[in-house]
């Protein structure tokens, strides 16, 4: 089924898992808390999440892209996810990961500012990506997890707070990290490594 309505929010609590299998139609923000998860799975060949939900706020909440085999079957899945994310002191997760897509590459860009005080870590699979594209204000720190890979572009930023990068950070753009980098991963500024 789908959800359908405008105003208020949609709240996932408890520690479950919610599927955003419908094209859902409600307008209000999503709120992910309680250990709880926002699962986005993506057939082959559809550009971005199967929903029309506005803004998404975690809060001890996990935001995770994963691809779904379908009969079109391009060589890399691609979603743009085109709606803000808030991180609350409770911390917070985006993943992207293959699935079942036939060929395990995803890459996720997310178009729009990923803001709040609180902790985010990003993770991918060892092959997928993640891409920042807007002015990132989040303040609380961003980790990179190990294996995973993490890119800005365009006027993309990692955020305020400290990076922690344990995985792959590339800028192709100019670096700003304004919080400073530290971390075991690699982190490159276009074709240069400068940590």
């Amino acid at each position: 089924g789908r959800i359908i309505g405008s105003g208020g929010s949609f709240v996932i609590n408890g520690g479950g898992t919610f599927n955003t299998l419908a094209n859902n139609l409600y307008t209000g923000a999503t709120v992910v808390q309680g250990g709880s998860t926002l699962l986005y799975t993506v057939s082959q060949g559809q550009g971005s999440p199967a929903t029309d939900a506005t803004a998404v706020t975690l809060n001890n909440g996990n935001l995770v892209f994963q691809g779904q085999a379908s009969t079109a079957a391009p060589t890399v899945g691609i979603t743009t996810f085109a709606h803000g994310v808030t991180v609350n002191a409770g911390g917070g997760t985006i993943s992207a990961q293959y699935g079942t897509f036939a060929s395990p590459t995803y890459n996720v860009t997310m178009s729009h500012a990923i803001a709040g005080a609180g902790p985010l870590t990003i993770n991918t699979d060892a092959t997928s990506t993640i891409t920042l594209t807007a002015a990132n204000t989040i303040s609380g720190g961003v980790t990179v997890s190990s294996a995973s890979t993490v890119l800005t572009s365009g006027s993309g930023t990692i955020g305020t707070g400290l990076v922690t990068n344990n995985g792959t950070l590339q800028f192709h753009n100019t670096l700003t990290a304004a919080g400073g980098i530290s971390g075991s991963g690699n982190t490159t500024v276009g074709d240069g490594t400068t940590s």
